[in-house]
């Protein structure tokens, strides 16, 4: 969806058509819609109600199939980039969590000779302090480290996807995939088509054995 502006009304109208926004490209469009034929009932229903709003809207569909090699070619790269962000991701928790721990520790040096806090001491206060810095830092230097795992863990599982996607057994099946779904689509328009002829014939008279009145 191109030609909007924020406030102008078009996304909240849009998103109730199954349309969702995309940081990434700072555009409004269609989950899943990268290489597949193109979803017309949610282009031509989000449309009409942009028309119905006051919206002056152009629809342009091309959904004619890329070739196989590109599309492999940019999805690697869109899996590299993601998987890259996610090392990033991994690697920057992991230093603040890291950063914490030492906090933590820093913090600790002043309990490290087993001295407890002495109740009704003027030191109690700020030892009380430094006690809940140290748990709040270690609280978040835990926390830190499993949003680094976590992350880590998504991107070796977008390589693995990467590899996986890549086999020539995988892109066989996909294939088949394909073909039996392209079958399926080819006999369900066959059959419309007759459906639609059948009916052609009904509405002039055929099927109902009524004569056939030519014009002059």
């Amino acid at each position: 969806m191109d030609g909007t502006i924020k406030g102008d009304g078009a996304w909240e109208i849009l998103r109730k058509h199954g349309f969702h926004f995309f940081p990434s490209i700072k555009m409004i469009g269609i989950r899943q819609s990268r290489d597949q034929a193109a979803k017309r009932w949610k282009i031509n229903g989000g449309a009409d109600a942009l028309r119905a709003a006051g919206f002056e809207v152009t629809v342009e569909i091309d959904d004619t199939p890329r070739d196989r090699a590109q599309v492999l070619a940019d999805q690697s790269d869109r899996l590299d980039d993601r998987r890259d962000a996610l090392a990033a991701k991994a690697q920057r928790h992991a230093g603040n969590a890291a950063a914490a721990a030492d906090r933590a520790n820093q913090i600790s040096e002043r309990f490290s000779g087993g001295q407890p806090i002495l109740i009704g001491h003027h030191s109690e206060r700020s030892a009380r302090r430094d006690q809940k810095r140290m748990d709040s830092a270690m609280r978040k230097s835990i926390e830190e480290d499993k949003t680094a795992q976590e992350a880590a863990r998504r991107a070796n599982a977008v390589g693995n996807q990467a590899a996986y996607s890549a086999r020539p057994r995988v892109t066989a099946r996909r294939i088949k995939r394909l073909e039996s779904d392209l079958r399926l689509t080819v006999r369900f328009l066959q059959d419309k088509r007759q459906q639609a002829e059948r009916l052609l014939r009904i509405a002039r008279g055929v099927d109902l054995g009524m004569p056939q009145v030519k014009r002059p």
